[in-house]
């Protein structure tokens, strides 16, 4: 970690991870949540009481974390899916638990990295948007 004007700030691997596999907090504290559990497999709503958060949301989180891929696995158990912390590798598995770390000790850090980094992809959609007006425009002439 490195010391900023008002503290250690996370290590800049940490603010890749979360751009690359995370676009919101309730991905953020479903991930946590399972990583903590181990090897349990959670359902949906296990999640969503244990977090706090509504069901469908939690769902969505989960769905995401899983098609983002190499951090959450889903199976079937029964009529409902299962999700398990399940990390591509260690790299991935040493990262989550920074993270936890980090937002434990420094919940800030990791919120103002987050909406940093959702604001970026705000910026990059509308300038993907306005060029892909400017060539649409260009094409009609």
């Amino acid at each position: 970690m490195r010391r900023g004007l008002s503290g250690p700030t996370p290590d800049e691997s940490l603010r890749v991870f979360l751009r690359e596999h995370l676009s919101g907090f309730e991905q953020l504290h479903a991930l946590l949540c399972l990583a903590g559990g181990g090897e349990r497999a959670w359902s949906a709503q296990d999640v969503a009481l244990a977090i706090g958060l509504p069901l469908d949301l939690t769902e969505s989180a989960l769905q995401e974390l899983v098609h983002t891929g190499g951090l959450v696995a889903s199976s079937s158990r029964g009529r409902s899916a299962a999700y398990t912390f399940a990390p591509a590798g260690a790299g991935a598995r040493e990262l989550v638990s920074e993270l936890a770390r980090v937002y434990a000790e420094q919940p800030l850090a990791i919120i103002r990295m987050m909406n940093e980094n959702a604001l970026a992809r705000v910026r990059s959609t509308a300038a993907h948007r306005l060029a892909e007006a400017f060539r649409l425009d260009r094409e009609k002439k």
